[in-house]
């Protein structure tokens, strides 16, 4: 059996997933954003840290989060092309239970490996990674 070799961010930006239910799908947002992955996944805690914020105290549009972390990603990515997992940081939005608005959390993008082979990005808080 030979071992799996994993792709770099170098091939993409211009270990498989447990379950993909706790992943929430955001490929076409990192298309338009400059991903070329065929398929780019966010955790579901992730999502709810940093984009769908339950008690946010003040309505913003949750495409426009997902762009604008898609482009922090893309930023880390770059600065690591020949890496295929990288860590950066980005600030939570305000709730309305702790309004300072420098709340920084740091997440990870990986790329992974799909059961049909194909390279997955993957987009997770730092302490749900496991490698």
């Amino acid at each position: 059996m030979q071992p799996t070799v994993l792709s770099t961010f170098g091939q993409f930006v211009t270990s498989s997933i447990a379950n993909v239910a706790d992943f929430i799908d955001v490929t076409a947002q990192a298309k338009s954003v400059g991903f070329h992955f065929p398929h780019i996944v966010m955790s579901q805690h992730t999502w709810f840290t940093v984009v769908d914020v339950p008690d946010m105290a003040k309505h913003i549009d949750k495409d426009a989060l997902t762009i604008q972390l898609l482009r922090q990603v893309r930023r880390a990515a770059r600065k690591s092309p020949h890496s295929s997992h990288v860590t950066f940081e980005v600030c939570k939005p305000p709730t309305t239970t702790s309004c300072y608005v420098n709340r920084p959390v740091t997440l990870v993008a990986r790329i992974d490996t799909s059961k049909k082979q194909q390279p997955i990005l993957v987009i997770m808080l730092e302490e749900e990674d496991n490698d």
